[in-house]
């Protein structure tokens, strides 16, 4: 059973969608919105603070490697099951954006924080 077989029944059984909806999700080529925390960042969310995962199952981490044997190289892999905490999109928010100052608003800011220390000097030695 693949992950994304492994998260569809997990979730139809624990209630977070019918087997109704699941089936119209995934009949239009999309997959259920149920991702980790990481997955989400990827895609430019947050999630929500104090939000908790909707959804635990174990899915497959696949690790593969390149190794030496006999002076030939060779790609040598392996998996095993890891826990993955999943959250829903109703779970998140878009992440905002930060604004980038420009060099002369970033300028500005210091001489005016530069002043305020000038300022406080001076009040401390009258």
């Amino acid at each position: 059973m693949s992950n994304q077989e492994i998260i569809n029944k997990a979730a139809v059984s624990s209630g977070l969608f019918t087997v109704e909806e699941a089936e119209a999700i995934l009949s239009t080529g999309r997959r259920l919105p149920l991702h980790t925390y990481s997955e989400w960042k990827r895609l430019g969310y947050q999630v929500k603070e104090g939000e908790h995962a909707a959804l635990t199952v174990q899915l497959w981490k696949y690790r593969s490697e390149v190794v030496e044997i006999d002076g030939q190289e060779v790609e040598s892999g392996d998996c095993h099951r890891a826990n993955a905490h999943l959250f829903t999109a109703q779970q998140v928010k878009k992440s905002e954006t930060c604004t980038v100052k420009t060099r002369e608003e970033l300028m500005a800011y210091n001489k005016m924080l530069a002043e305020q220390r000038k300022a406080r000097r001076a009040a401390a030695v009258a």
